[in-house]
């Protein structure tokens, strides 16, 4: 059998189906990495969505080349504080396993990016994009109105 990585008709980037509810934005958040210089944000992003049981696809961006790829993203490791590197999957390679890759701050490209080391050196991230659920208001109506009945029968109780 024989197969490529082509996009199917009517798929856009990343394989999500045109009018489904991934595009629509129920399911996928997108954390654009590249615009926010704050090196603690990817963190903060990566816990977001690990908290939500979500699942990650890591964009990477070579300047040089003006090429784009999409990784997939497990986890992070830190030492100190600081991340020092990712676990990442590549369809690339077949997935065949995840693998530790090591990133780097650099304050001078754009006024603060990671960079890739290793087989990805001159890669940096440009955006996370988080496979999680986004609760609808009506879920959050829901939420706060249980707040309320359990203020006000708190406040009946005294």
């Amino acid at each position: 059998m024989e197969s490529n990585s082509v996009l199917k008709d009517g798929a856009i980037s990343a394989g999500f189906y045109k009018d489904t509810k991934y595009v629509q934005g129920e399911f996928l958040k997108q954390f654009d990495i590249a615009e926010n210089t704050d090196k603690n944000y990817i963190k903060e992003v990566m816990d977001y969505v690990i908290d939500n049981n979500g699942a990650f696809t890591l964009g990477i961006v070579n300047p040089d080349l003006e090429i784009g790829h999409a990784l997939t993203l497990w986890g992070y490791e830190i030492v100190d504080d600081e991340i020092i590197g990712l676990y990442i999957s590549d369809s690339d390679d077949d997935c065949e396993t995840n693998f530790f890759l090591g990133i780097e701050w650099d304050n001078e490209f754009d006024g603060g990016s990671w960079f890739l080391q290793s087989d990805y050196e001159n890669y940096y991230i440009d955006s996370i994009m988080g496979l999680i659920t986004v609760p609808e208001p009506s879920t959050y109506a829901v939420i706060f109105g249980a707040i309320a009945l359990g203020f006000v029968a708190s406040r009946r109780r005294k």
